[in-house]
């Protein structure tokens, strides 16, 4: 396998897992279950790391309505942080007979929420304040799931970063590998030159709060790092 591919298997971020739950479906995330434990074994470390800001962020109500589409009358719609110690719900609550919901929810902390339906999953950026509406069709989420209010341009932003930092580093040459020390952190530097250039595109269009961007910018940091560390064990 290659260098890049070991990055992405070793412990892929919080965030980039939103953009590959937008992507792929529930035959390769698996059930809630499974998705919450990859996350505290891969992942929560690298939250810790990246995302003090808004880890450390208070939390505080956030207001949860919408639709969802052939709902089931005994599926819950469920919420969890992903960087919390515990594994249950910080929300669990179903729909009215047309599938409408409405929820004033305390959350712990501002920063990246599983939500989860009938054993799928996404992924939703969310902090104190909020109000938020969501529509999905039930037997599609999360894969057509829209999101509006507040929570829009932050999901928005990490999503569309994250995925096109995933697409990005995706198709590095090998070869990348086997350059001396100097002419492979020149590479390094060009990485996050355009990919950063492009992080600020999306931003300028979907207007994140500055605390999502850090979250973003350090998210590449500790991306990059990964490589840097994968080069050095090549290297010895």
């Amino acid at each position: 396998s290659s260098m890049v591919e070991g990055i992405w298997n070793s412990s892929p971020s919080v965030i980039l897992r939103i953009s590959f739950r937008r992507i792929f479906p529930e035959r390769v995330f698996g059930n809630r279950f499974t998705i919450i434990t990859f996350l505290k074994e891969a992942t929560a470390p690298i939250c810790c790391r990246t995302s003090l800001i808004i880890s450390c962020s208070k939390g505080g109500k956030v207001t949860l309505t919408g639709t969802l589409q052939n709902a089931k009358p005994l599926e819950r719609i469920e919420l969890i942080e992903t960087t919390g110690v515990a594994t249950l719900p910080v929300a669990n609550f179903g729909t009215d007979a047309k599938g409408n919901f409405s929820q004033t929810i305390e959350i712990p902390k501002n920063g990246v929420y599983l939500i989860t339906y009938g054993g799928s999953s996404g992924f939703i950026y969310l902090k104190g304040g909020d109000k938020v509406d969501i529509k999905a069709d039930a037997v599609m989420f999360p894969m057509n799931m829209q999101i509006s209010g507040d929570a829009k341009g932050n999901t928005e932003f990490l999503t569309e970063s994250q995925k096109y930092s995933n697409d990005y580093l995706s198709k590095i040459n090998q070869s990348v590998a086997s350059k001396n020390e100097s002419e492979f952190l020149k590479e390094l530097d060009k990485y996050k030159k355009e990919i950063t250039a492009q992080l600020d595109k999306i931003a300028d269009s979907k207007k994140p709060d500055s605390d999502v961007k850090k979250l973003s910018n350090s998210e590449l940091e500790v991306t990059l790092l990964r490589i840097s560390t994968q080069y050095e064990a090549v290297h010895g």
